[in-house]
């Protein structure tokens, strides 16, 4: 009998071998058992594995569930990878909402590339003060490259006003 970490990381090992269904499967038994953080990150490492399949509403299913769980580590990162689906499609508001959150972190990498996808959100929903407000949070957080993707965006922005 394993315990959930362990069989999240024989998932993990197994999908490193390249043998999917078994760490499918590993990962949903992991998920069935109700673990609070094993469960969300269950949730996250199969959301990849499905969405490298091509299975995108799987993961973003999975990603979801994990960005309302508790899990300190595993919550933010549901809610970054459901962002970007939703980014993706066009989907502006909801990306918004999971990106919001995220950038209310702790970890200033996670919060920056939060708060650089939160603006440009706003930007397309319209909404260019919470826009800028975003990039410059992202300037003050990022690393070098991020920093200057936000930075080219303000400048973009702020000649066009």
């Amino acid at each position: 009998h394993h315990s959930q970490g362990a069989r999240v990381n024989l998932a993990q090992l197994n999908e490193g071998q390249g043998d999917l269904a078994a760490a499918e499967r590993l990962f949903r038994e992991a998920i069935a058992s109700g673990h609070p953080v094993e469960v969300p990150r269950a949730s996250v490492l199969l959301g990849f594995l499905l969405q490298s399949q091509g299975d995108e509403n799987g993961a973003l299913h999975l990603w979801e569930s994990a960005a309302e769980s508790e899990a300190e580590e595993w919550s933010p990162r549901g809610a970054l990878g459901a962002g970007h689906i939703h980014y993706e499609r066009g989907q502006y508001e909801q990306a918004a909402s999971h990106f919001s959150t995220v950038s209310q972190l702790r970890d200033p990498n996670q919060a920056a590339g939060a708060y650089y996808f939160l603006g440009l959100c706003q930007a397309r929903l319209g909404d260019l003060a919470a826009a800028h407000s975003a990039l410059e949070k992202t300037v003050e957080f990022g690393d070098p490259d991020l920093r200057a993707k936000a930075m080219q965006l303000l400048a973009v922005g702020g000649s066009s006003g």
